[in-house]
């Protein structure tokens, strides 16, 4: 009887334990905590991890700040770009340099030419300074330096001071008799003061023949203010000739009842205009230093 009774109560524990076994898998709230236990132990496994690499971020960038004396940029704290950030940085630096110096160059470069050209303070001794393309003030009116030597300087007005016709009689004329040459040399010469006249040289003037149609230019002058010839003209760049208006040269045109002139666009009119018509004056000085 008794073994009978331990042996039910054997019996009754295994069926108890089964039953215990399978409601133990059957309860969904034991595999969260399962699944809860092992999220557990990858984060702190992941926070470990990142201890570690915040110590190494942090050992780097005190490296770098003991090696360039400045505080990395965030980029920089990543050791593993850091040589190409700052390849990268030293590039661009270097670019914005040369296009610094670029655009001083340029702007050097318009200072000197152009219809825009700065004009040089006359107390820099302007003439001793400038060179051909340059602006220069004398009298009344700002010039274009056309020519230097080591003891003068050749100036073509930057504008025309006026319009006026070539010969008022309209008859064959050259530049020695023509009317428009004894305006310059006595009404607008006598603009400048004293102390301008002194300076400005009396020019022997070539007056050759027109290149293009054979006219006879006449005996050769001196001036004192004269007007460019056809040869002149076309030695001086297109932006200098370039003004508002057409001007007279002082070489005949394609026959002696006419004088060689410049278009607006800079462009040499070498068949002319007849002389009674009316155009642009651009006077010509040689001024000593």
């Amino acid at each position: 009887m008794k073994y009978g009774i331990g042996i039910a109560a054997i019996l009754i524990g295994a069926v108890l334990l089964c039953f215990l076994i399978a409601f133990w898998d059957d309860d969904p709230d034991s595999s969260l905590r399962y699944s809860s236990m092992q999220q557990t132990e990858t984060t702190a496994e992941m926070t470990s991890a990142r201890r570690e690499q915040d110590l190494e971020d942090l050992e780097n960038i005190e490296s770098i700040r003991q090696q360039f004396g400045t505080e990395p940029s965030r980029s920089m704290q990543q050791s593993s770009t850091f040589s190409e950030t700052f390849t990268a940085q030293t590039e661009t630096t270097a670019s914005s340099t040369v296009t610094s110096l670029t655009t001083s160059e340029t702007t050097a470069a318009e200072t000197t030419t152009g219809t825009d050209t700065e004009v040089l303070n006359p107390d820099d001794g302007p003439f001793r300074a400038a060179n051909p393309g340059d602006l220069v003030p004398f009298g009344a009116y700002n010039w274009y330096v056309t020519a230097k030597t080591d003891a003068d300087v050749t100036l073509l007005c930057a504008k025309s001071v006026c319009k006026m016709r070539y010969d008022e009689s309209g008859r064959d004329v050259t530049w020695e008799t023509c009317t428009l040459r004894s305006w310059l040399n006595d009404t607008f010469y006598n603009q400048f003061s004293d102390a301008e006249k002194e300076k400005i040289v009396l020019t022997t003037c070539r007056n050759g023949k027109n290149s293009v149609f054979g006219t006879d230019g006449g005996a050769d002058t001196e001036d004192y203010v004269y007007l460019l010839s056809l040869e002149e003209a076309n030695a001086v760049s297109i932006k200098m000739r370039a003004v508002y208006g057409w001007w007279w040269l002082r070489t005949p045109g394609g026959t002696p009842k006419d004088a060689a002139v410049v278009h607006s666009d800079g462009g040499i009119g070498s068949s002319g205009f007849q002389v009674s018509s009316e155009f642009g004056v651009r006077p010509v000085l040689t001024v000593r230093y």
